[in-house]
């Protein structure tokens, strides 16, 4: 019997070499597709960033609460949100609004393997005006001292001839020293005494502990002037601006939003206009003026002439149960006169942008 022996010479390596070059593909389709899903996870996660930054861009602008609508980029944690504003239909009347369409297109930092991610957002708004509560033109909670008949404090509208209170206080704190009542108040009715400080307090519709709230204050400022060490001051008020520059003056539409953290010994360059908040005291003197809206934590010292045009508001702090000094005090020549058209001027920088309900969208095109 013979045994016989099949050579088939050369026939592992073709195999090992066709086994060798399948797995190599399987890895590479691996690799490939591997590769493939990280770059769908890092889009999915660029766009996931993109639509956080634009919302959170326009949340922010909306919340900025500026008087006009303008394009502006914010700066964000990831990425930037540029915010355009676009008017979309004008207001048809004095009573009604125009209507805005604010965008936010967001773009992420990205980075060499990393893609920017793109996203907008759009919200349709209206412009809801400020407003001010004016019970007079002069308002105090703590009381009011007038020495001599020099000045006036006046309810005459000089903006549509109407006529409010003069001074309103709480019921027995206006005290006159030399001549009368009726030679220094001109009102309809010159004086309203408002029984006891509680209930005025009750009438006085200001949200004063959110204003004065440094770390939230329910009113964005322009400008901060920050006195230390005097009455009413809080270290935590930021950034210290100073008193507005004498070429904001030169805009007449220009009614900025200035707090005063502490207390104002006299109004510098002695002119201003806006908003003027006072954390503590405002001492006046000679040629001090001031258009607009007064508000003052403490008490008002005038002892000079000049003039106050628009609505003044004493004694704030009363409404956060603290202790106010009795009796701001007005001596001198200083006019104190209620302006409607100055009060709104100063409103009319708080107005802020309402979102209409249902109208905001994802999908907006960007151009």
């Amino acid at each position: 019997m013979f045994a016989l022996h099949a050579r088939r010479a050369g026939y592992a390596l073709p195999v090992t070499v066709l086994v060798i070059g399948f797995i190599t593909a399987g890895v590479v389709a691996a690799f490939s597709r591997t590769s493939a899903e990280v770059r769908i996870v890092d889009n999915q996660n660029a766009q996931t960033a993109a639509f956080a930054i634009a919302q959170a861009g326009l949340e922010r602008y909306i919340a900025r609460g500026k008087t006009t609508p303008a394009d502006t980029i914010m700066e964000l944690t990831g990425g930037s949100a540029r915010v355009r504003v676009t008017l979309m239909r004008p207001a048809p009347s004095a009573a009604d609004t125009a209507i805005f369409l604010i965008r936010s297109e967001a773009t992420t930092l990205g980075g060499a393997s990393v893609p920017q991610g793109r996203r907008t957002v759009a919200q349709f708004a209206y412009r809801l005006r400020g407003k001010m509560q004016v019970l007079s033109a002069w308002t105090t909670l703590s009381g009011l001292l007038k020495h001599g008949v020099a000045g006036d404090i006046s309810d005459d509208d000089y903006c549509t001839n109407d006529t409010i209170p003069a001074v309103m206080l709480p019921t027995g704190t206006f005290q006159m020293a030399g001549g009368s009542m009726e030679q220094v108040l001109t009102g309809d009715p010159p004086l309203v005494e408002a029984g006891s400080q509680t209930d005025l307090a009750a009438q006085v519709k200001i949200d004063w502990a959110g204003i004065v709230n440094p770390t939230a204050p329910s009113l964005s400022a322009d400008y901060i002037l920050c006195v230390p060490g005097s009455v009413g001051y809080d270290a935590r008020w930021s950034p210290c601006t100073g008193w507005p520059p004498a070429s904001v003056w030169t805009n007449l539409n220009a009614y900025p939003t200035i707090i005063v953290n502490g207390t104002l010994n006299s109004i510098p360059n002695n002119y201003g206009r806006g908003t003027l908040i006072a954390t503590g005291d405002l001492n006046l003197g000679m040629g001090d003026k001031f258009e607009g809206i007064v508000l003052v934590g403490n008490r008002i010292d005038d002892s000079g002439s000049g003039e106050i045009r628009g609505a003044v508001v004493t004694g704030l702090d009363a409404l956060l149960g603290k202790y106010v000094q009795q009796s701001s005090k007005a001596d001198g020549t200083k006019d104190y006169l209620y302006d409607s058209c100055s009060v709104q001027k100063a409103a009319d920088n708080h107005m802020r942008l309402v979102q209409i309900p249902s109208s905001w969208v994802d999908n907006w095109h960007t151009w």
